[in-house]
């Protein structure tokens, strides 16, 4: 007669941490979509950042600096054009993106000590949620969802 013999493995992999807390969506829906993300190294912020905007698709990508002066993109979608950079030496934390139907994101809206900073021109849509750093915290890292024939549909804000 056969015996059976079952062993139990228990795998705990510990992969670093980070104090960046991640925010809600900035618009509803699209969850089933895996998300990019990108992020300054521990204890760097934003300080600059620019939306990449192809026609038909709306934003494709999103670029930034650290404070390190570390540079990175979120989809590495060379598609579209780059608009002026938004600069801000304190740091940002306040985000807005503004959703077409049909299209995804096609705006962005910053802001550097109270002054409103867009980029871009599309004001059609509507804006979504608020994405705000609290307690002294600044912006650190985007994560998008991007979805094929409409560039990115969704964007959070990582703060630290």
């Amino acid at each position: 007669m056969a015996q059976s013999i079952c062993t139990v493995v228990l795998l705990l992999v510990i992969c670093g941490s980070t104090d960046a807390v991640w925010s809600v969506w900035a618009n509803t829906g699209w969850y089933m979509i895996p998300e990019k993300e990108a992020h300054c190294p521990d204890g760097q912020k934003v300080l600059e950042m620019n939306w990449s905007y192809q026609n038909w698709y709306g934003l494709i990508d999103v670029w930034f600096k650290c404070s390190n002066g570390g540079t990175y993109t979120v989809t590495h979608n060379d598609n579209g054009s780059w608009g002026d950079n938004s600069v801000c030496s304190s740091g940002f934390n306040f985000l807005m993106t503004r959703e077409q139907s049909g299209y995804g994101v096609v705006n962005a809206r910053t802001k550097c000590d109270g002054k409103n900073l867009s980029d871009g021109t599309n004001y059609n849509g509507k804006w979504g949620r608020v994405l705000r750093c609290t307690g002294g915290k600044q912006i650190t890292g985007f994560g998008v969802k991007e979805q094929s024939g409409y560039g990115i549909i969704n964007v959070r804000i990582s703060c630290n």
